[in-house]
Parts: structure tokens; sequence; C-alpha cells
């Protein structure tokens, strides 16, 4: 008898183990399943957060710019990894140097816009601004063209792909590039005007509206542009 209680506790000792082993291995299998869940939703959202809000996140970032500059939210799918400055109108520069390499760049509206530069001499020109300074490149000009091209108040229709885009002085009437004397007029000196239909007028103004509700001036036409 005692045999036989002995192998009747141990078979149940036996059953009992297999029983909490089993209820570790499940309790086990439960807790990896939850883990991984929660890491793939957690990589999707993160994912998704990357690939559609980008902008709210660099909406967040500012970055302080030198007077005369505008910021630039950065947008890593045409190139540019961080926020940038750029300046507001077209540089100018003091043309009673000879040397274009020496030429002192400005951002006064009033002055004359830095013209006939080699790109060599302009590219030197802008890093004798100083240290981060450098002639617009390729991936930051089209950086800030997505987010013009992304604004309403930059299409005639006023919602994005309706209408006309704006295009700036190329209409070559006037027959010449023009400077800025009234910063409150986009149309300045252009013979057009916001009441222009699309396509006959309208679209050479001459401001343009980013996403930060700041203002390029003649980012397209007036002058041929450089970029590095």
């Amino acid at each position: 008898m005692t045999s036989l209680s002995m192998m009747s506790l141990s078979a149940e000792w036996s059953h009992a183990r297999r029983r909490r082993r089993a209820l570790w291995i499940l309790i086990g299998l439960i807790a990896f399943a939850v883990s991984f869940v929660l890491a793939v939703q957690f990589k999707f959202k993160r994912s998704e957060g990357l690939k559609v809000g980008v902008s709210e996140l660099h909406a967040e970032a500012k970055i302080v710019c030198p007077e005369g500059y505008v910021a630039i939210r950065a947008r890593p799918d045409v190139g540019t990894q961080h926020d940038f400055c750029v300046m507001r109108f077209h540089a100018r520069s003091d043309t009673r140097e000879p040397r274009r390499d020496r030429a002192r760049l400005g951002t006064d509206p009033k002055g004359r816009a830095a013209t006939n530069f080699m790109h060599h001499h302009a590219q030197k020109a802008c890093r004798n601004l100083g240290p981060g300074y450098a002639l617009i490149s390729n991936p930051e000009w089209m950086t800030i063209a997505r987010d013009l091209e992304l604004q309403p108040e930059n299409w005639s229709g006023g919602d994005v792909g309706v209408g006309v885009f704006v295009r700036g002085h190329t209409d070559d009437s006037p027959r010449h590039a023009l400077n800025i004397e009234n910063l409150n007029e986009p149309y300045d000196q252009t013979g057009n005007s916001a009441a222009d239909l699309p396509g006959q007028g309208w679209e050479q103004r001459r401001t343009f509206v980013l996403s930060s509700g700041e203002v390029l001036w003649d980012f397209s036409g007036n002058y041929w542009h450089w970029v590095d």
C-alpha cells in the first residue's frame, strides 16, 4: 500500500509539474506574442509618423536666422536633413568691387541684385559671408520649391493644384529684371495685379508664400539663379 501510495503521489506530482510547465510555457508564449505585437505597433507608428507627419515634426523645430533670411523646414524626401536659412530677396552686392569673388553680399532689398557672377565667384562670395554660409544647393532649392507648391496661396484657384501656379516676373514685360521699390506690392513694377486672369498676368506675382507664412521674393523669374 505504501508503495502504491507513493507511486500515486509521485504520479500526481509529475502531472502537477507538467501542468505547471505547460502553464509557464503558455504564459511565456502569451508574453512573447504581446511583446511582439507591441514592438510591431511601435515601429509602425514611428514609421507612420515619419512618413505622414514630417511637416508637423519640423514645424516644432525652430532655428534663428540672420536678419534678411527666412527659415526653411527640411524635407528628407528631396535630400535635406536639417532646417536652414535662405535670403528673403535676391542677394545684393557692392558693385564697386571689380572682383566678384570679393563682392560683399547683403540682404537690403533696395540694393543692386548680385548679377554677372561666374559660378565659382558666386560660391566664394557666399562663403566669404562667414562660417555656415554657402551658395544654395540643389536639394535646398528643391526643398523650397516643394514647400511652395503645397501652399494654396500660391495657386490661382485657392487650392493646391487648382488653377495656375505663381511664376514671378517671367513674361518679359518689362524686358528687364526688376528691383524692389514697394515691399507691400506683390506685383511691384510688373504691370500686373491680382485682378488679372490666371495665365494673363495673375501668375506674374513676385512673392511666394511658405508653409510658415513667411514670404520669399522672386524665387522664380526676374533673374537666372546659380545653385551649388
